[in-house]
């Protein structure tokens, strides 16, 4: 066990892991904070609430805690196996009515491992607080608290306000208790319970009962050891330079004395002990400099003439010893404060390492009027016979401590109250900016990604739109190629074959001048389709009227063959988009061009059928037929034409003889509408 003991430890080593505490209740100095959700709080939200709390704790005293062999450690209830309780309480009487501001209940810590460091051991789960007067027995409830407002783990004091309740006592009543971790078993610990009435403790030292006889043969667990004013906490306001304690040598009547340079309504003395050390364990132990029998007198005469006496203590064990020894005093009017040892009692002492039998000799005084040290930086001086002042005497009512400056106690236990708050919201603060920042690294990794993916994308879509224009401008060329020869090819043709007879007639003026009227013709015609492929490669929508382009073209080119043109279907044939009304034309004349110059034929049949969905073209002849026809051989100029289309030609022999070209293109209609006012 603990105990109250004595060496500071590192303020974080306390922690328990607090991460399970997300939702959890915090008390800042006793008004409840929670409530606030810091999963609704931006990025830069959390991190200033994150830097606001970091600046606060570093002005707020450090949890420095105490070991070693002497101190108190409290109350302890006798140990049982169920939390439920009923019947236990520890009860302080107050002896005088006071107006109640806070009471602070200090924790029994013990050391769990190296990890989680020290906490809480056997502090209730759930309890109340009854304050009463006198002249009300029962009292009234003025205080609850149960599991749901987590308290625990904890190193922290509990600071409860009770807003100016007046009482003479008050009782501390657990209903369920934790487990104590040495044997596991369910225990009532307390190390110290302290009332304030402005900054003043009234329960210090006062009577103490409880509702069960609880074994008092331990010397550091005893009822009334809870108000002893002696806490497990050193005093580290991390504030402040380290001051140092001030010895001097026992003599027969060894005193100090204090000039308080006016006089002050005297109501309570602070002796700060000389023991603190830096060295683990400490060189020194907890009771040196401090005499067996310490008596304080107060005067408001340097003579002390008029003396009173404010404190006569006599240690009986070094239980009692403490780092900060703390008695209430009866109010008195003083200016001269006298603090003295008695050699003759201190020797013979029988107190196991009992060290104040050679010196006297403290790190702080402090005299207190009205919870303020009216004896900071007030003249300390020898003695009354030599009236001269020992140099180091100014240590003594310099403010600090072995750790820095000293705090007023009812400050000091908000402080460190404050901390645990601030510290247990931390931990949430920082875990919530681990979620933020491993979110915002997750979505940075996804942007690169997808910043990668479209890089590439861009890149690809650049070489494919390289490529298909490329693919365009081929095709484009091959189209008009294919125009071309479409329009012109055959009477370019028929004009160089014309051109190359001339050469053999020119002894026959007859034949001569039929075969110059024939290229004249021709020529005529060549200048005909050239004006009417520009006239197409200009018009805004090419063959507007389709069906009467192609019959004109049929007439003029087939016009000396017996020949039918059938059509079914023809507001559908109308509907076809532009640049496909343009090949189906070219390919349509191409058939008759085909007919025309190979077939021999004497009759031609042209059927077209159209419909929403498809468009077929068939043209059969009674010619001589087309040699690779039964291998499916179709002629280059219609296969380019037909993949212009986007559709197949078939080439085929009826039973009848001749040469069957077929055409099936689906029907992309320009007018959508129009397709689904035909399907209804």
């Amino acid at each position: 066990m603990l105990g109250k003991q004595n060496i500071r430890v590192n303020s974080f080593a306390h922690k328990r892991v607090t991460l399970v505490l997300l939702s959890g209740i915090y008390f800042v100095t006793g008004i409840l904070w929670a409530e606030e959700s810091h999963d609704q709080m931006t990025v830069s939200e959390l991190e200033e609430r994150r830097d606001t709390i970091k600046a606060e704790l570093d002005q707020l005293a450090l949890f420095s805690l105490r070991t070693g062999a002497l101190g108190t450690s409290g109350y302890r209830s006798f140990p049982q196996s169920s939390p439920d309780i009923e019947g236990e309480w520890i009860r302080i009487d107050l002896q005088e009515e006071a107006a109640l501001d806070e009471i602070v209940l200090v924790p029994t810590l013990w050391r769990y491992n190296d990890e989680e460091g020290y906490h809480s051991d056997g502090f209730p789960e759930a309890f109340s607080i009854i304050a009463g007067t006198e002249n009300d027995p029962d009292g009234e409830l003025v205080a609850s608290y149960d599991a749901s407002d987590r308290l625990l783990p904890r190193v922290a004091p509990v600071v409860i306000p009770m807003r100016g309740v007046r009482a003479s006592w008050i009782r501390i009543v657990p209903t369920k208790l934790s487990l104590r971790e040495r044997d596991w078993k369910y225990i009532f610990q307390l190390s110290e319970v302290l009332v304030f009435s402005e900054e003043e403790n009234v329960a210090l030292h006062k009577p103490v009962t409880c509702a069960s006889d609880v074994p008092r043969n331990s010397g550091i667990w005893k009822p009334e050891l809870i108000v002893d004013g002696s806490m497990p906490y050193l005093m580290d306001s991390a504030q402040g330079v380290e001051g140092s304690a001030h010895f001097r040598e026992l003599s027969e009547h060894p005193a100090i004395t204090l000039d308080l340079e006016e006089e002050y309504l005297i109501s309570a003395i602070n002796l700060h002990a000389a023991y603190q050390s830096k060295s683990a364990p400490p060189e020194f132990n907890v009771n040196i400099g401090i005499p067996k029998v310490i008596t304080v007198e107060g005067a408001t005469q340097p003579d002390f003439s008029d003396s009173t006496v404010l404190l006569k203590h006599k240690f009986k064990d070094n239980g009692e010893f403490a780092p900060i020894l703390k008695w209430n005093t009866p109010k008195t009017i003083c200016r001269y404060i006298r603090i003295l040892g008695d050699s003759a009692a201190d020797q013979g002492s029988e107190l196991s390492g009992y060290e104040g039998s050679n010196k006297i000799g403290f790190a702080e005084i402090e005299i207190l009027s009205a919870g303020e040290n009216v004896a900071y930086r007030k003249g300390a001086i020898k003695g009354i016979d030599s009236g001269i002042n020992e140099p180091g005497l100014a240590k003594l009512t310099d403010g600090y401590n072995f750790y820095g400056r000293i705090l007023p106690i009812r400050t000091w236990m908000n402080q460190l109250a404050r901390r645990h708050d601030l510290e247990a919201e931390l931990v949430i603060v920082s875990a919530q900016l681990g979620i933020r920042y491993d979110g915002q690294q997750a979505t940075l990794s996804i942007l690169k990604r997808v910043t990668i993916a479209l890089v590439i994308l861009v890149a690809l879509t650049m070489l494919i739109g390289r490529h298909l224009r490329m693919r365009q401008a081929a095709r484009m060329r091959e189209r008009f190629t294919a125009d071309l020869h479409d329009h012109l090819g055959a009477t370019l043709h028929a004009i160089g074959i014309l051109g190359s007879h001339t050469k053999d007639i020119l002894d026959s003026p007859d034949k001569l001048s039929k075969t110059l009227d024939e290229i004249g013709l021709m020529t005529t015609r060549a200048n005909e389709a050239t004006r009417d492929f520009c006239n197409q490669q200009m018009a805004k929508e090419p063959h507007e009227y389709l069906l009467a382009d192609l019959k004109r073209t049929a007439g003029r080119m087939i016009a000396n063959l017996d020949y039918t043109f059938t059509v079914e279907g023809e507001e559908f044939l109308q509907k076809l988009r532009p640049r496909a009304r343009s090949d189906f034309f070219l390919f349509f004349k191409e058939c008759l061009i085909n007919v025309n110059r190979h077939a021999d034929a004497t009759e031609v049949n042209i059927l077209i059928h159209a419909d929403p969905r498809y468009i077929e073209l068939s043209i059969s002849d009674n010619g001589r037929g087309f040699h690779d026809a039964e291998q499916g051989v179709v002629p280059p100029s219609l296969a380019r034409r037909a993949r212009f289309l986007g559709s197949k030609v078939n080439i085929e022999t009826p039973e009848s003889g001749g040469l069957r070209i077929s055409l099936k293109l689906k029907n992309r209609l320009k007018y959508f509408p129009n397709l689904l006012k035909t399907k209804r």
